[in-house]
């Protein structure tokens, strides 16, 4: 994934284990394809942005949908470790978004 130069100009790999992240549809009693990223936040921030689109179907009917973690991919050894059982993050249902296009509330006065 990354990589930093050393003093004499190589490449250094930067290894480090990636979280890996699904959307359980409810309705149809199915996981969605893994995806890949770096901490919870980001999957979160990743599933706000389908949200905020209400012609996508988690958009739509975003009381079907929770986001999981699966586990952890190391790009040190390749290997994939997963969870006993998904871990549970958050229900689509619970964000609070503005939709596309509407600015949030600020709480500034300027």
């Amino acid at each position: 994934i990354g990589y930093k130069k050393k003093n004499n100009g190589r490449q250094q790999g930067q290894f480090m284990k990636i979280n890996i992240y699904s959307v359980q549809d409810i309705k149809a009693a199915t996981f969605g394809s893994p995806i890949f990223l770096l901490n919870d936040n980001l999957a979160i921030r990743a599933l706000e942005d389908v949200c905020r689109n209400p012609e996508s179907l988690i958009g739509g009917h975003p009381e079907d949908f929770n986001l999981y973690k699966l586990g952890e991919f190391d790009s040190s050894t390749g290997r994939l470790e997963t969870t006993e059982q998904p871990e549970f993050i958050i229900s689509a249902a619970n964000l609070k978004l503005a939709p596309l296009g509407e600015e949030t509330p600020s709480n500034d006065d300027n």
